[in-house]
């Protein structure tokens, strides 16, 4: 039995079984915690949606379904002597503002791949088919109650409960018993594989699939590159964080401060140690 837990196949289809069952578990959990089946289409019908009972009714589910996920990763990342916050082991290679700096530098040009065909699908021509949460997002009011909501549901918890899960636990166990690259290759496939909302035979979507992998890759080196899930965390929540449509063509301009300070932080982490 210890051998199968610990061979390569079952690594990897640890985390999807978690994710199943745990996922099963919350949806008959979240009821007796007051969130009825039809809460979040009713207020999703509603124009604009009602942003607050959308929040209500997602913070209940995420912290019924992330609070198990990440218990249970805690604990078998333990039982194979691994820290989920560092999965690689050793200290980070760099201090935390740098660690922040560097997430953010990932985030810039993977940000602007997400969001210039966004910005061209919205404000000059359709490229596809977009996804139905972002033309809500776009077509209302930015209030108190859609920030509330975006919080819960993209940019500050989901960033954190994910990374832990898929690159702090997830990477942690796959790179016990991979090389790098497969563990950047098979990591990334599966974080793509359970976003499969993305999945649609249109080429606007494909192209989001696609870019779910790459960022999930990107997420996955920096944690390799510098021991911490810290600027993985960081640039997930940089990437969820919604901003008008009307600033993404200026923002090109990141790129290249985004350029340097890479550059400058991956020299000082090879002068101080291999990574």
């Amino acid at each position: 039995m210890n051998s199968i837990i610990n061979s390569r196949i079952w690594r990897v289809i640890e985390p999807i079984i978690l994710l199943v069952v745990f996922g099963l578990l919350a949806r008959e959990i979240v009821p007796y915690w007051g969130v009825t089946p039809n809460m979040a289409a009713a207020a999703l019908a509603e124009r604009p949606p009602d942003w607050g009972i959308l929040a209500l009714v997602d913070g209940k589910s995420q912290s019924v379904k992330w609070g198990l996920l990440v218990g249970a990763a805690i604990m078998l990342a333990a039982l194979r002597r691994y820290n989920v916050f560092r999965p690689v082991g050793g200290a980070p290679t760099l201090p935390l503002p740098q660690l922040i700096l560097f997430g953010l530098a990932v985030a810039i040009p993977l940000g602007l791949m997400v969001m210039l065909p966004r910005w061209y699908h919205y404000e000059v021509a359709p490229l596809g088919e977009a996804r139905a949460i972002w033309d809500l997002i776009y077509s209302s009011p930015w209030t108190l109650e859609f920030w509330l909501f975006m919080a819960i549901s993209s940019f500050l918890l989901i960033p954190i409960v994910e990374e832990v899960f898929f690159r702090g636990y997830f990477l942690g166990s796959l790179q016990q018993v991979f090389s790098p690259f497969w563990t950047i290759t098979i990591s990334a496939a599966i974080f793509a594989i359970v976003h499969l909302q993305y999945a649609k035979l249109d080429p606007f979507a494909l192209y989001s699939m696609l870019m779910v992998f790459i960022a999930s890759a990107a997420f996955a080196w920096t944690v390799l590159a510098t021991r911490s899930v810290v600027p993985a965390i960081v640039a997930h929540a940089y990437g969820n964080f919604p901003q008008p449509l009307s600033w993404t063509p200026y923002e090109i301009v990141l790129i290249i401060p985004a350029g340097i300070i890479l550059f400058v932080l991956l020299r000082r982490m090879r002068r101080s140690g291999p990574t």
